[in-house]
């Protein structure tokens, strides 16, 4: 029953939609702070939306299914990080260094600390509800694809989040079709393909690890975004006094890793969807933009820090895609469902030049009008569906989602949001050819894309 409420909550979520259409420069900070909940990032619960489309099923009916979803929403991935913020705040409390505003801060965090204690990086009850409600999602809307016997292919990395939302929605399959014939695994070396910046990628070097795990190659943009907020006067309002709590950078850190872990709240639980607000709105703002930095290199169209290897990298993964298709379809296989991170999945709009994602930005506080990681959900999925004549034997005709949202590519359609396959693979082929001519230094990443 809890997860049924769960559920239900999470498909009512009144939230702004997960489209890549940004709002005009002069209004950016307006329309993020006039709408908290984009504040959260990348740490968003699912968005669910309505993407039926009942003009193609006159004709066309839907036949194979490739995709990959990140992970369902989840605890913030260390138990330090929850640690950190309570360490302070229990020290200020027995040296009598909270406010009042401070001291209902820190009765509200103890009960988010005790809900997430031992629980970092699992999934929370919202992010198995959602890989549920996906998987009877993709049922609902292409029954077609699902029949009994039907061949599926899934595979996730080995990371125990990621698997259990394999699991919950492939259960979500068999509760409504219990005789599919499934194959599952979830390896190690399924990194390369599921991931691309990982060691098992022959092509990822030194820089690209680095650029995904630390800020060294960008930090001073992430500085000077970081300036700009106002961090001593927030502070001022949770503790009696600051220089008592010995910040060395004046507290930046501290509360940076506080937006983190009180944007992950509603991950949680309903219960925390709220606990964002002892941080000012404009507060929470300026340490987006410093979030959204992060990720913009990691995942979306930049072109300064590493060329683009970022979302090049992810031509293993797009190949996955094209390279099985047809071999699938062949084999009878009606659905390839693969599950991984947040990122992979992301930067595969930039390599695929999707509108919306691949104007590339060299300043950084421009960045969040061609790029915004509140789009980047949690359980954040991409889908390739295939549809065939109900009649005939036509071409193949495929639809592109990114979070039921239909991706844009400058190719031409076959129809409004959809293409035709002996169309759209060629196009993917040759995005793949420009992605290893950028791995190889052969050409430069901002002739790739067209948003430039």
């Amino acid at each position: 029953m809890r997860l049924y409420r769960i559920l239900v909550a999470a498909l009512a979520l009144t939230l702004a939609s997960c489209s890549p259409k940004m709002p005009t420069v002069a209004s950016m900070q307006e329309h993020m702070t006039s709408n908290p909940e984009l504040l959260d990032g990348n740490y968003r619960p699912y968005v669910f939306t309505d993407w039926s489309d009942k003009a193609i099923e006159k004709d066309y009916e839907a036949f194979y299914i490739s995709h990959y979803g990140r992970h369902g929403s989840r605890f913030c991935t260390t138990q330090r990080q929850y640690d950190k913020i309570y360490n302070v705040l229990l020290a200020a409390a027995d040296e009598d260094n909270l406010t009042t505003l401070g001291h209902t801060f820190w009765n509200e965090y103890q009960l988010l600390y005790q809900a997430a204690f031992g629980k970092a990086a699992l999934l929370t009850d919202r992010g198995r509800a959602e890989h549920s409600a996906l998987g009877k999602e993709m049922y609902t809307h292409y029954s077609s694809v699902f029949k009994p016997g039907g061949k599926i292919f899934a595979c996730s990395t080995p990371v125990e989040r990621v698997i259990e939302s394999m699991n919950l929605f492939l259960g979500s399959l068999t509760a409504e079709v219990p005789d599919l014939d499934i194959t599952k695994r979830s390896e190690e070396e399924d990194f390369r393909f599921l991931n691309g910046n990982h060691e098992t990628n022959p092509r990822a070097t030194e820089v690209d690890f680095n650029n995904a795990s630390s800020r060294n190659k960008w930090q001073e943009d992430w500085n000077a975004l970081a300036k700009e907020v106002d961090v001593e006067s927030f502070l001022k309002t949770v503790f009696k006094d600051v220089a008592k709590l010995g910040f060395k950078d004046n507290g930046l850190d501290w509360t940076y890793g506080l937006y983190n872990v009180l944007a992950d709240g509603t991950c949680v639980g309903d219960e925390f969807a709220n606990i964002t607000r002892f941080i000012p709105v404009n507060v929470r703002y300026g340490l987006w933009r410093a979030y959204n930095l992060r990720n913009y290199k990691i995942c979306g169209p930049d072109c300064k820090t590493t060329g683009g290897r970022q979302w090049a990298l992810r031509e293993v993964l797009l190949r996955d895609f094209v390279d099985h298709a047809d071999e699938d379809i062949e084999n009878g296989v009606a659905a390839r469902l693969r599950f991984g991170h947040d990122w992979p999945c992301a930067a595969l709009l930039p390599l695929m030049d999707a509108k919306g994602w691949n104007t590339p930005e060299d300043d950084p506080f421009k960045i969040e009008n061609s790029f915004s990681c509140s789009n980047i959900t949690m359980a954040t999925n991409l889908q390739m569906i295939f549809f065939r004549p109900k009649k005939g034997n036509g071409d193949y005709v495929v639809r592109l989602l990114f979070n039921g949202n239909d991706v844009d590519l400058p190719i031409k359609h076959f129809r409004k949001n959809y293409y035709r396959w002996n169309v759209l693979r060629p196009y993917l082929l040759q995005r793949m050819d420009i992605a290893v001519k950028i791995l190889d230094g052969e050409m430069d990443a901002r002739e790739a894309l067209s948003g430039k």
